[in-house]
């Protein structure tokens, strides 16, 4: 995916890296209600946002909450990094040039379906929309998540466990979850923990999770195999994965 293409001078940034805090909320609801409710239990919370792309949730929700906020992103590829979030706050006026320095998350390059590099209870509020479909380990992530998030903490993920007809029958579940040769619908399966609840997407056919701080989130799935379907067909997006209940 490129960074960026410059037409007539002016930059055009990749449509589906700049979407913001509007697009976050249709997708995932309540972001803005949940971090002020944690404000009202701490003075200054941590962010975590996986997949932020050119960052610029991050960016909007530091204009709206100052220093109140910190900010940390995730992104996969080294190219989109602090830098290009930095070009890109600049460009579209976010923040001046003056301040953006300040004011830029910490995006950190990594794989979201490992272990990540941050110490139990570090973040305070953990999101992600548009990306878990290209986790190659995603029980593994939410287990991550969980482990990340203090006491109080809340974490609001769209899982786009599911595709649509245009994606072949083998290929629509994202997350397939096997037991005794018969596959568990994904909703059904998590339901058994209690510190998770899922919520139906308005406009597509997956759903997104919040979840609270549990002691420990063991998920019980054995990762079997990962399927990069943009391989498979160019009008693919995503990985599906495959688990077998311990």
């Amino acid at each position: 995916m490129v960074l960026y293409n410059i037409k007539n001078k002016k930059i055009v940034w990749n449509r589906g890296r700049c979407r913001g805090l509007k697009d976050s909320q249709e997708r995932i609801g309540g972001i803005l209600a949940d971090i002020k409710k944690l404000l009202k239990i701490k003075k200054k919370i941590k962010i975590l946002e996986i997949g932020c792309g050119y960052g610029k949730a991050l960016l909007e929700l530091r204009k709206l909450f100052g220093d109140k906020v910190e900010i940390h992103g995730i992104n996969l590829e080294k190219r989109w990094d602090t830098k290009l979030s930095k070009k890109f706050g600049i460009s579209e006026k976010i923040f001046t040039s003056k301040d953006i320095e300040e004011n830029l998350p910490k995006i950190h390059i990594l794989d979201a379906g490992k272990k990540m590099p941050f110490k139990d209870k570090s973040f305070d509020y953990i999101y992600s929309w548009a990306s878990v479909q290209y986790v190659l380990d995603k029980a593994k992530f939410l287990e991550e998540t969980n482990r990340m998030l203090t006491e109080k903490g809340i974490a609001r993920i769209e899982m786009q466990e599911v595709k649509k007809e245009t994606y072949a029958a083998e290929y629509r579940n994202l997350f397939e979850i096997q037991k005794n040769n018969r596959i568990i619908n994904f909703k059904t399966y998590i339901k058994k923990f209690k510190n998770i609840k899922t919520k139906q997407s308005k406009f597509q056919p997956w759903s997104y999770i919040i979840m609270k701080k549990a002691k420990k989130l063991d998920l019980k799935l054995k990762l079997i195999k990962s399927i990069d379907l943009h391989a498979i067909n160019l009008k693919w997006w995503g990985n599906k994965v495959v688990y077998l209940v311990r």
